[in-house]
């Protein structure tokens, strides 16, 4: 991405729920309409990955299947010109997992730099 307009930062921000302007800013627990609203108002690249992970899309593909995922990940601030919306991994509270999310997300995710399946579901690219 490039640098984001004030009104471009500012629906991030909405967004996300976020209320500082800090060039990074980690976050957890990004639902699939978040991140719906994030790719269509153009602030986060669908095509975009970390590292060697999946895209956006794939991680919303997911999402999408199995409701109770949620991406983790950074923003860079709108002001630099790298600025992006980047998720890192998924997690899987233990109250949505079943037998079919397990099997999608070990063979969806299982060469995560960091992959684990207790007690919920965490992947995560560096």
């Amino acid at each position: 991405m490039a640098k984001l307009s004030d009104a471009q930062f500012s629906e991030r921000d909405k967004l996300m729920h976020l209320s500082t302007r800090a060039d990074y800013v980690h976050f957890d627990c990004l639902g699939l309409s978040t991140c719906d609203a994030l790719i269509a108002a153009g602030l986060m690249d669908p095509e975009q990955t970390q590292n060697e992970s999946p895209t956006v899309s794939e991680f919303v593909d997911f999402m999408r299947k199995h409701p109770g995922a949620l991406a983790h990940g950074y923003t860079i601030g709108g002001g630099r010109d790298d600025a992006r919306v980047s998720i890192e991994g998924l997690t899987v509270g233990r109250q949505h997992v079943n037998s079919g999310l397990l099997t999608d997300f070990v063979n969806s995710f299982r060469h995560a730099d960091e992959f684990s399946i207790d007690p919920g579901l965490r992947c995560w690219w560096d």
